[in-house]
């Protein structure tokens, strides 16, 4: 699920969530600030778990359910004139509470995932477990990138 993780995150992230502009700031600024946002909601993700962690039911439709991000980002950055609603996909304030959910979320799941893949196993292979969840990070992170090309007209910015 780590690999899911990461191949949901970096298919349309940067790529495609910076693929749009925004009516209030520059170009310049608003990509600086969404990076940001997402830089500061995946930390508070990631440091979440030490809170509550879910049940791996609950994880699993978490994780699964943030496909719906690629809707939202491929929405955002339509170049559609008449994309509807554009009164939400085209405001500032949802494409930054769009990133912080998805941020959060990725933080979160991915987080959730690596405490509970060792747990998964006997206590004599839990270090093979850790390796192998990270070889899932990796090539998750690769396999994410590879589809994000497939995005690669997306947007307008």
């Amino acid at each position: 699920m780590v690999y899911l993780c990461y191949v949901i995150t970096f298919g349309v992230f940067p790529g495609v969530s910076l693929a749009n502009d925004s009516p209030d700031l520059p170009y310049v600024w608003f990509a600086v600030l969404l990076v940001t946002t997402f830089n500061v909601f995946d930390f508070l993700g990631r440091n979440s778990p030490a809170l509550w962690l879910p049940s791996t039911t609950v994880l699993w439709i978490m994780t699964l359910s943030r496909f719906i991000f690629w809707f939202t980002f491929l929405m955002i950055a339509s170049d559609h004139p008449h994309q509807d609603p554009q009164w939400i996909f085209g405001a500032t304030w949802f494409k930054f509470l769009n990133m912080a959910l998805f941020a959060f979320s990725n933080g979160f799941t991915s987080t959730s995932h690596m405490i509970y893949g060792p747990q998964q196993v006997v206590k004599s292979v839990r270090d093979v477990a850790g390796y192998t969840m990270a070889t899932g990070l990796v090539l998750g992170i690769f396999s994410g990138s590879i589809i994000a090309l497939s995005f690669t007209g997306v947007g307008h910015a």
